[in-house]
């Protein structure tokens, strides 16, 4: 890590670039943010459907889901993932 310099003994532009780079580095660190958050909505998501499927293939009979309502599930999940992917 760099130490910080002493902010009194830097020119006026010395310290428009550094202003100019803590803004870049901040617009960095929310569009990270947003990915991250992004990301963690779909890794909930696939947790669910996973958590869905493994009932379907290893709950008793009584308790899966018919092929239909898997199928309808599955496209329904689907489009969710697609439309919740950052354009």
């Amino acid at each position: 890590m760099t130490s910080s310099p002493n902010l009194d003994q830097m020119t006026p532009e010395q310290l428009r670039a550094l202003a100019a780079q803590a803004l870049q580095l901040q617009s960095q660190v929310e569009a990270m943010s947003r990915k991250i958050q992004n990301d963690e909505t779909i890794i909930e998501q696939l947790t669910y459907e996973i958590a869905l499927l493994k009932r379907h293939k290893f709950a008793k009979r009584s308790e899966q889901l018919s092929r239909h309502k898997a199928a309808h599930w599955m496209t329904c999940s689907i489009q969710t993932l697609k439309l919740s992917k950052p354009s």
